[in-house]
C-alpha cells in the first residue's frame, strides 16, 4: 500500500493548495471511476490497484474548472472522495465464493492405482517366472474421485492381481495378471508408472457409495451454497449414499438410505429459476399454485411443508426443497424426520 499512500498524500497536498472543482465535476469523476472499476476489473485485481487508480484520477482532477466553494470546500471534496473509495471497497467485497476446479485426471486410458500412482498397461507380456511377490489386487472398479490402492477404471476387482517384476523397480513398473472374467486365465502384463495421483478434495462436488467422498462433497456444498439444508438426524437412522451439487444451476441432490429398511429418501434443492428447466422432480412450482390439491400441509422446525402424495415440498425465499419418500414411512414418521432438516451452510 506504500505507493497508494504516497499518491493520496500528493493528492491531499495539492487539493489543500489549489484544488478547484464543482459538484458536477466531482460527480462526473466519481461516475468515471465506478465505470472504470465495473468494466476493467478482473478476478484477482486487488483493492490496492483500484484505490491507486482512484488516487491517480484525483490528482488529475486538480486542473478542473473553479468554484471549489460550491463543492463544499476542500473538506467537502475530501468527503466525496472518501465516499467514493468506500463504494469501491463495497464493490471489491461483493465477490461470489470461488468454485474450485477439479484436478483433471491424466488421459491414460486403463489404469490400476498402486503406491499413490497410476500404472498403465504396456504391450509387454512376461512369463510367470518373471513374476515376484504379490503387491495387491484390484479392489474397486469405477470412476472414483478419491483414488485408493487397488482402484481401477478397467480391470474387474479381486480377480486382477498385481506383482513385483523380478529385477525391476516397482516405483517404475509392476506386473498385472490381467483378466476379463473369472474364467479368463489372464496374461502377465507389464504396467508402467505414469503419474502421481493428485486430488483436490475442495473440488469434489459429486460422490456416491463412498462415505469419505460424500463427506467432502457435503463440506464443499456447505461452503459454496448459502441456502443448503440437510438432515441432521439425531436418531442416526439415515445414511447418505449420494451427494451432488451443480454450482451453475445451484442444484443439489442427495440420496439417503434408511437403516433397517429398504428404499431411499431423495432430497432435491433448486432455485425457482431452475424449476421449469428440467423434467426431473420439480414439484416446487406446485407449492405456489393455489389450484394444486395437496395431500396435507403442516409446519416442522419453522418450515411450512406441503405434501403431494409421497413428495414433501417446502420453500425458503426463492429456493425449493423436495423430499421424496421412496420407502415405507407414515406421515408421522416423515414429520419426525423433517424436524431435523436444517440449514447447514456456512
Amino acid at each position: 500500500m506504500d505507493s497508494c499512500e504516497r499518491d493520496f498524500k500528493m493528492a491531499r497536498e495539492r487539493l489543500d493548495r489549489d484544488l478547484a472543482i464543482t459538484n458536477e465535476d466531482l460527480g462526473r469523476l466519481e461516475e468515471n471511476v465506478m465505470a472504470c472499476v465495473r468494466t476493467q476489473r478482473k478476478p484477482g485485481l486487488s483493492m490496492k490497484g483500484i484505490v491507486g487508480a482512484f488516487a491517480a484520477l484525483v490528482v488529475l482532477a486538480v486542473g478542473l474548472p473553479p468554484a471549489l466553494e460550491r463543492a463544499g470546500g476542500v473538506a467537502g471534496v475530501k468527503e466525496r472522495i472518501l465516499s467514493g473509495i468506500a463504494s469501491l471497497g463495497q464493490i471489491a467485497g461483493r465477490e461470489e465464493p470461488p468454485v474450485p476446479q477439479a484436478v483433471p485426471e491424466p488421459q491414460l486410458g486403463a489404469y490400476v492405482i498402486h503406491d499413490k500412482a497410476y500404472y498403465v498397461p504396456t504391450e509387454e507380456i512376461v512369463p510367470p517366472e518373471q513374476v515376484g511377490a504379490e503387491l495387491g489386487r484390484v479392489q474397486r472398479i469405477g470412476d472414483w474421485a478419491l483414488k485408493r490402492e487397488g482402484d481401477s477404471n478397467a480391470y474387474p476387482p479381486q480377480m486382477n492381481v498385481y506383482y513385483v517384476r523380478n529385477g525391476a523397480d516397482p516405483k517404475k513398473e509392476i506386473v498385472l495378471l490381467a483378466k476379463n472374467n473369472s474364467a479368463d486365465p489372464g496374461v502377465y502384463t507389464v504396467m508402467r508408472r505414469a503419474a502421481v495421483v493428485a486430488v483436490d478434495t475442495s473440488a469434489i462436488l459429486h460422490a456416491k457409495n463412498d462415505q469419505e467422498e460424500v463427506g467432502y462433497v457435503l463440506e464443499n456444498i456447505r461452503r459454496l451454497n448459502p441456502s443448503f439444508y440437510e438432515f441432521r438426524d439425531v436418531e442416526d437412522s439415515l445414511v447418505l449414499h449420494l451427494a451432488a451439487y451443480v454450482p451453475d444451476q445451484k442444484l443439489v441432490r442427495m440420496m439417503y438410505g434408511v437403516k433397517g429398511e429398504s428404499g431411499t429418501i431423495t432430497v432435491y434443492e433448486y432455485p425457482r429459476a431452475y424449476a421449469g428447466s428440467s423434467r426431473e422432480s420439480m414439484h416446487g412450482p406446485m407449492y405456489d399454485d393455489a389450484g394444486t390439491a395437496v395431500t396435507s400441509e403442516f409446519e416442522e422446525a419453522g418450515l411450512l411443508w406441503k405434501r403431494y402424495k409421497a413428495v414433501y415440498v417446502t420453500r425458503q425465499e426463492d429456493t425449493f426443497y423436495e423430499v421424496h419418500i421412496e420407502t415405507q414411512k407414515t406421515e408421522d414418521e416423515v414429520r419426525r424426520l423433517l424436524r431435523y432438516f436444517v440449514r447447514t451452510s456456512r
